[in-house]
C-alpha cells in the first residue's frame, strides 16, 4: 500500500528549476511596480492640472490600503504583509511627485525658453547615440524586445516591398536611408540600388555604418553625418527611395520642413517609406499594469521620450502622431500614400517576459504575429509605417 502512495505522489520540479520560475515571478513584479510609478506620475500630472491638490491624501490612501489587506485576506495573503507592502509602493509614490513639483520650475522654464529646451533634447540624443553606437546592433538585434524584434521585421518587409514596386524597378539609382543608425536598414537596400547613401546625425553611429563597408563587400554604399532637419544634401529629383524607418520620423521636430526635403529630392513618382510612433497606440489607452514591451514609448505630454541606458537616462524629443495627422501632413507635403499600417498591435502590450527560447513561448510569439499581421490596419500598433510616392 505504501508503494502504491510513493507512486502517485507528485515530485515538485529540481530546485533550480523552481529558482528560474521565482526569478521570472520577480522580474515581473518589478515591472508591475514600474508601471505603477507610472501611475504615479500620471497622478501628479492630474494633480498639477486642478492647481496643485495636495500629494499626500490621508483619507484616500488609508482606504485603499484597507481594500488591498481585504483582498489579500480573500487572496490567502497575509494582510499585515499586504499592509506594509502598500504602505512602501505609496509612500515612493508621493516621493515620485514631490520630485515632480520641484522639478515645476524647471518645466516652466521650458514653456518660456523652448528652444534651449529643445536644443537640450538634441544635446541628450547625440549624447546617447555616442553612448549606444557600440552595441547599437545588439540592442536592436539579438537583444532588443520582442515587440520591437517584430516591428523591425515588419517594416523591412514593407521596404521590400516598396523597392520592388513597379515605379522603383523603372529607375533604382539612388536610395536614402534617412536617420540610418548604424546602417542595418541601408545595406539592406544596396543589392538593388545602384547607389545608397545613409544619412545620421551621430558621428558614432555614422563610424560604425562606415566600418561595416571595410571588408569591401558592399562598393555602392556610403554614409555621412547630417542632420537632416537642416537639409538633405542631395539635388532635386535625384532619389528612387526615401526612408525612415522604426519610428525615425517622429524623432523630428520640424517634420514638415523634413518632408519637403523628401519631396523635393524624390524624382517624380520616387517611393517613400516613413515610420512614425502611433500616438493611437492601444498602451497608450488601456489601464496596462506592467511595461510594454518595446524599446520606446513617447510622453504625450511633452512630446519626449525617456531612454534608459547604463546608469543614464536619456531625454530626447519624440512626438506621437495619429494615422488622421500623418495622412494630413504627407498630403499636404504633396506625397501620396499607398499604404498606412500600424504595427504591431497585440506584441506591444504584452511583457516581453512572455517570449522566449522555448518550444512553448516560440509557438506562442507565432500566433502574436500573425494576429498582428491581421491588425495592421486597424490603427492599434505601436508604429504607423506610411509608403507611397511622390505626386
Amino acid at each position: 500500500m505504501n508503494e502504491q502512495k510513493e507512486k502517485k505522489r507528485v515530485v515538485p520540479p529540481p530546485l533550480p528549476a523552481i529558482a528560474e520560475q521565482l526569478a521570472r515571478v520577480d522580474h515581473h513584479l518589478l515591472r508591475v511596480l514600474k508601471k505603477r510609478q507610472k501611475l504615479a506620475i500620471l497622478v501628479e500630472r492630474r494633480k498639477e492640472f486642478e492647481g496643485n491638490a495636495p500629494i499626500i491624501r490621508k483619507e484616500i490612501e488609508t482606504k485603499r490600503i484597507a481594500q488591498f489587506k481585504a483582498l489579500a485576506k480573500e487572496e490567502g495573503i497575509d494582510p499585515d504583509f499586504a499592509h506594509a507592502l502598500l504602505y512602501s509602493i505609496i509612500s515612493e509614490s508621493c516621493r515620485t511627485q514631490l520630485c515632480l513639483r520641484q522639478e515645476a520650475a524647471q518645466k516652466e522654464k521650458r514653456e518660456t525658453g523652448k528652444e534651449e529646451w529643445h536644443q537640450g533634447l538634441k544635446k541628450a540624443l547625440l549624447e546617447l547615440a555616442a553612448a549606444i553606437a557600440p552595441s547599437y546592433d545588439q540592442e536592436y538585434g539579438a537583444n532588443a524586445p520582442f515587440a520591437t524584434r517584430l516591428c523591425m521585421a515588419f517594416e523591412e518587409r514593407a521596404i521590400k516591398q516598396a523597392m520592388e514596386s513597379r515605379n522603383v524597378r523603372l529607375d533604382s539609382g539612388l536610395a536614402i536611408d534617412l536617420g540610418c543608425a548604424t546602417g542595418r536598414t541601408a545595406l539592406m537596400m544596396s543589392p538593388h540600388f545602384e547607389k545608397v547613401i545613409g544619412y545620421d546625425i551621430s558621428s558614432e553611429m555614422v563610424a560604425q555604418a562606415k566600418a561595416k563597408l571595410a571588408t569591401g563587400e558592399i562598393t555602392n554604399a556610403e554614409f555621412a553625418v547630417q542632420d537632416i532637419e537642416e537639409g538633405i544634401p542631395l539635388p532635386d529629383s535625384s532619389v528612387s527611395l526615401a526612408v525612415m524607418n522604426l519610428g525615425t520620423a517622429s524623432d523630428i521636430r520640424n517634420l514638415k520642413r523634413v518632408l519637403f526635403a523628401i519631396k523635393r529630392v524624390l524624382r517624380p513618382n520616387g517611393a517613400f517609406a516613413l515610420s512614425f510612433y502611433n500616438a493611437g497606440a492601444l498602451f497608450y489607452h488601456w489601464p496596462i499594469p506592467w511595461p510594454i514591451s518595446l524599446k520606446a514609448e513617447v510622453d504625450l505630454v511633452d512630446h519626449c521620450l525617456d531612454v534608459r541606458y547604463g546608469q543614464r537616462t536619456y531625454q530626447i524629443y519624440a512626438r506621437a502622431y495619429t494615422t488622421r495627422e500623418i495622412s494630413i501632413l504627407l498630403k499636404d507635403a504633396g506625397l501620396k500614400v499607398s499604404t498606412l499600417m500600424t504595427f504591431p498591435a497585440m506584441a506591444s502590450i504584452l511583457p516581453n517576459g512572455f517570449f522566449g527560447e522555448g518550444s512553448g513561448e516560440k509557438a506562442f510569439e507565432k500566433i502574436v504575429e500573425e494576429v498582428d499581421e491581421k491588425l495592421t490596419g486597424a490603427d492599434h500598433g505601436a508604429y504607423i509605417l506610411a509608403t507611397g510616392e511622390k505626386t
